[in-house]
């Protein structure tokens, strides 16, 4: 709770400096200030969000994100990192894979479709020893199968899912809780 008011603090200070500095009279300041408070109220009470600091920075970062320099970018990256997550179980669940066995890669670092590509068949051994799980011997072959012709895969997945968007076939590969930014998975 304590870092997200440091966050809050931090970005109200930064919007409210750079719209004092914009604005050259004293009272005109005072006035484009006291709209932002108005209306960060009104969306309060429209929205009722259940954690109001959260909402309070991503409102500022949506609406005021050129004003955070640069702040708005990193405050969104977990969402665009949980995109990618996503994309790599719908890459695992393409080859006929479980979104556990996913899981087990998302938890050594390779959460993202570029870092699948310098996997090969000698590393899943360690994926496997890392996570403390003892794949079947289907997986296994699967996943052999996969990393031995990865580039392939992967760009065959890309054409599937780039296909799959033009007929609206829905992948759910962007399905992402935007209250918390975790993966939905429920499916």
């Amino acid at each position: 709770m304590i870092k997200y008011f440091n966050v809050l603090c931090y970005i109200y200070f930064e919007v409210l400096t750079k719209l004092v500095k914009k604005m050259s009279p004293k009272n005109y300041s005072r006035r484009a200030v006291s709209k932002l408070l108005n209306c960060l109220s009104e969306e309060i009470e429209k929205q009722q969000p259940k954690n109001v600091i959260h909402f309070m920075v991503d409102f500022l970062c949506k609406n005021y994100g050129s004003h955070l320099r640069g702040f708005a970018h990193v405050w969104d990256v977990d969402i665009e990192l949980e995109k990618e997550k996503k994309l790599v179980i719908e890459f695992f669940k393409s080859q006929k894979l479980t979104t556990e066995i996913a899981k087990h890669f998302i938890n050594v670092g390779f959460d993202s479709m570029e870092s699948l590509l310098y996997l090969n068949v000698h590393i899943l051994d360690d994926i496997e020893k890392f996570n403390k799980v003892n794949w079947l011997p289907g997986h296994k072959i699967r996943l052999q199968q996969m990393f031995s012709n990865i580039d392939e895969n992967v760009k065959k997945f890309y054409m599937e899912y780039e296909e799959g968007a033009k007929n609206n076939m829905d992948y759910n590969c962007i399905r992402v809780n935007e209250r918390n930014g975790e993966i939905d998975d429920t499916y």
